[in-house]
């Protein structure tokens, strides 16, 4: 006879419960960051401010680009306007880099090289500036070594010193004969006489300007001997002279390192103890690993980043391991820098693992350095196609986006499948900015419908999927065989499975003898971490599974069970803690079904905000049904952040059948939580009923009547792109500036002749109308392809003329 007895005993025969010592065998598969702003040094510390006619536009630079030489307007030369490029003070710098810049001669250095005119009449002229700026051209041209002309610009004191520096800049640039004598000469002339170690003579007469400029100079073309004035440069009052002597060192890493270089390590000025910490590591110095970790402790967070960078230059294990320990610092940032730092020194596995980190910023720098992936060769290892695909799924829009750029350096065979499956899987931003870049990059993907409802979308991209697997291969055989997720199962036989089923079915009689049920519990058990999927495959989720299996059984074969026990806890803290910790799992590992569905189970009763707030952040990635429903409920719960972030769940992964639960929330007592369900509502794809979004436009609040635009022109509801367009005439600065934000965010053509128009109002305005301007064309007109700034009017002018020569296309566009 079969009772529930016998067929316990035959499971128990089957997992081994009564051989004891006998394990079960598991199989374990697995798979082997701009502009980011940063306080700029001050802009003219040294020399005077070119004016505003000094830097006014000429022509315009793709005309001058394709002008005949008899056509080039060689007046500019006779123009002052040299000005220092502002830098950022904590970041690396090319030693090579032109600091010293002018609007028009920069316009002049980038006419095509067939067309060079000859400059040596300005070069002999009587007119100083013209000859100084003539000389300056034809260095970066490459057509002359006009090295007296140069030296005696540098001593001309008539000249403004913007002008001697950039001669100064350029007499360095002098190739291929050495200026080093003329640079010693003049070195002695502004920075004074020096002895064999460095020691200054005298502090008088010293022009720290030009001392400047003169030492990184004198690094390009440095001989024996030359230490002397970098070392000499160390000692100077001046921070910016002190920072190009280290810098000079730095660049000589064969040279034992002064003294005066590492004690500048405790400097006053943070730039300085920055560069001295860059000196130090690139010269290996004997003790570089204690003074690096000195550094960490700086007050300034800038200088700790340094610290970190420069440990990944050391390139010892030594470094190694201190930068592997503080992957896992308290300080998010420190983190980030870790794994920059890491990346640079080829540590690629460390990088990888970084992007399960719970910090936006972390992830951010992995996603930052997906493009080196692809520095070594073509090919690009399957982790890291893992972590990509990871990434532009992340829950913050500008990891998104930062991963689907870095794809921009991959080849296409290994980016393509990415992109599409970000189209897919990712969310708006990552699907938006993955359909941009493949389009360009793969013209079959033009005309892809990003904000088109979910069933379009899903038609189209089944189309894509097929053109590339007839251009490329299988998408499927490229991203999947690098997301093989860790296992620890082994297959069980139908009988062992169904063995499963049937003890589940008996544990769920009520009336099961006590004795029969401990032993099912026990046979259960045995079967180990197999257990979890065994159950997901074969039952209905929907159906809880008896409490004993989440009390008794899986909390043993699975540590995310174990947390999950610890949520139906009595005690509060406990069940925060729980929370806390499952987060930190899900960041690791997504949850499985079956743990997301006990976790939907257990909140649902839930009071206590914190533990809502943690539950929410551990499904915030995922798509599943069972965590939708679990945000379903939490913007009914009596918490103003649980609901806020129940909308931004809902927000992330748009659909059509969010609009339902979101509409009623617009009548919450809580504004944010009614700025939150609008923006959700923005991104469900189809909205049958617009009007409760278009009431709130007529709404007190400003932000709320914006935050409704923006989500009725992203269902591209007319009425929100009219309120948008009447927002970018309010006579509140900050809300025109948003209202431009948000026209780039969506990136509808139909705003280009609102934001043109807005290039006629504040700085401010321009500013970000130019940025929006650039999201929507795809392109940014108004950056100068050899580097050089442009004045704002220069590049509202260049705008004004891309839209002129546009609006014939404007149908096309859209």
């Amino acid at each position: 006879m079969d009772t529930i007895e016998f067929r316990i005993a035959r499971a128990a025969v089957f997992f081994g419960v009564k051989r004891a010592g006998i394990a079960l065998l598991l199989a374990l598969c697995c798979t082997g960051c701009k502009s980011t702003p940063t306080n700029p040094f001050l802009a003219d510390h040294r020399g005077e401010k070119a004016s505003p006619d000094d830097t006014a536009a000429g022509a315009d630079a793709d005309e001058s680009k394709s002008a005949a030489p008899s056509t080039v307007d060689l007046t500019v030369l006779e123009k002052g306007g040299w000005f220092e490029k502002v830098s950022p003070p904590f970041e690396k710098r090319d030693p090579d880099e032109r600091r010293w810049r002018h609007q028009e001669i920069d316009r002049l250095l980038a006419h095509p090289a067939q067309g060079h005119p000859d400059l040596s009449s300005a070069l002999a002229g009587t007119d100083a500036v013209a000859a100084v700026n003539a000389a300056i051209v034809m260095v970066h041209w490459g057509i002359g070594e006009p090295i007296q002309q140069l030296v005696a610009a540098v001593r001309e004191k008539s000249l403004p010193m913007n002008a001697r520096c950039a001669a100064a800049e350029a007499l360095g640039a002098v190739h291929p004969s050495s200026p080093a004598p003329q640079l010693r000469e003049l070195l002695q002339e502004f920075a004074g006489p020096v002895d064999k170690n460095g020691t200054p003579a005298t502090a008088e007469g010293q022009n720290p300007e030009l001392t400047a400029v003169l030492i990184r100079a004198l690094a390009r073309h440095a001989q024996p001997g030359d230490e002397k004035w970098f070392t000499a440069a160390l000692r100077s009052p001046a921070w910016y002279v002190r920072i190009e002597g280290l810098a000079a060192w730095a660049a000589i890493p064969d040279q034992e390192l002064p003294l005066a270089a590492v004690d500048l390590r405790s400097d006053q000025d943070a730039r300085v103890r920055a560069a001295a910490v860059r000196a130090i590591a690139a010269h290996h110095d004997p003790h570089a690993i204690e003074y690096l970790q000195q550094a960490l402790n700086d007050q300034v967070l800038d200088v700790r980043s340094v610290a970190v960078e420069a440990l990944g230059d050391l390139g010892s294990e030594e470094a190694h391991a201190i930068l592997s320990k503080l992957k896992k610092s308290r300080s998010e940032l420190t983190r980030a820098a870790s794994v920059t730092a890491l990346a640079a020194a080829g540590m690629r596995d460390e990088v990888e693992a970084a992007a399960k980190d719970t910090s936006q910023h972390v992830r951010l720098a992995v996603a930052q350095t997906l493009g080196q992936a692809a520095q070594e060769g073509r090919q690009v290892a399957a982790q890291s196609v893992a972590t990509a695909h990871d990434l532009t799924r992340d829950a913050s829009a500008e990891v998104q986006r930062q991963a689907v750029a870095s794809l921009a350096a991959w080849p296409i065979e290994q980016a393509g499948p990415v992109l599409l499956l970000a189209m897919a899987e990712g969310g708006y931003t990552a699907r938006k900015e993955s359909a941009r870049q493949l389009a360009e990059r793969w013209p079959a993907a033009a005309g892809f419908p990003v904000d088109a409802v979910a069933e379009r979308r899903g038609a189209a991209l089944a189309e894509l999927k097929k053109s590339w697997s007839q251009q490329y291969g299988e998408i499927n055989d490229a991203v999947a065989a690098a997301k093989i997720e860790t296992q620890s199962l082994i297959t069980l036989s139908e009988e062992r499975i169904r063995e499963v089923q049937n003890l589940v079915a008996a544990l769920k009689q009520a009336n099961l003898p006590e004795a029969v049920r401990r032993a099912a519990l026990t046979t259960l058990a045995a079967a180990g971490p197999q257990l979890v999927p065994v159950l997901e495959q074969r039952l209905d989720l929907c159906d809880p599974l008896p409490r004993e299996l989440y009390e008794d059984v899986l909390p043993g074969v699975s540590p995310v069970f174990a947390v999950l026990e610890r949520l139906s806890s009595q005690d509060m803290l406990q069940r925060r803690a729980a929370a806390t910790e499952l987060v930190t799992q899900a960041a690791e590992t997504a949850l499985s079904p079956l743990a997301l569905a006990r976790l939907a189970e257990l909140v649902e009763a839930e009071k206590d905000p914190v533990v809502w707030r943690g539950a929410l952040m551990a499904v915030a990635d995922d798509s599943h049904e069972t965590a939708v429903r679990m945000a379903y409920i939490a913007v009914g719960h009596a918490s103003v952040e649980v609901r806020r972030r129940a909308c931004d769940y809902l927000a992330a992964h748009g659909d059509p059948r969010h609009a339902q639960v979101l509409v009623p929330v617009l009548d919450d007592p809580d504004a944010t939580v009614v700025a939150a369900a609008v923006r959700a509502l923005g991104y469900v794809g189809t909205l049958e009923d617009p009007q409760p979004l278009v009431r709130l436009l007529n709404a007190p609040d400003k932000q709320l009547r914006l935050e409704a635009a923006a989500s009725l022109a992203r269902l591209r509801a007319v009425q929100g792109v009219t309120a948008l367009e009447r927002l970018a005439l309010d006579v509140d600065i900050t809300v025109r500036v948003q209202a431009a934000q948000t026209m780039g965010a969506i990136a509808d053509p139909a705003f280009l002749p609102t934001l043109m128009a807005m290039l006629g109002d504040r700085a401010n305005v321009q500013r970000v109308a130019m940025l929006s301007l650039a999201q929507i064309a795809g392109v940014d007109v108004a950056v100068q392809e050899d580097g050089a700034v442009l004045t704002n009017d220069e590049k509202v002018h260049r705008w004004q003329l891309w839209y002129r020569d546009r609006q014939d296309q404007a149908p096309a566009i859209r």
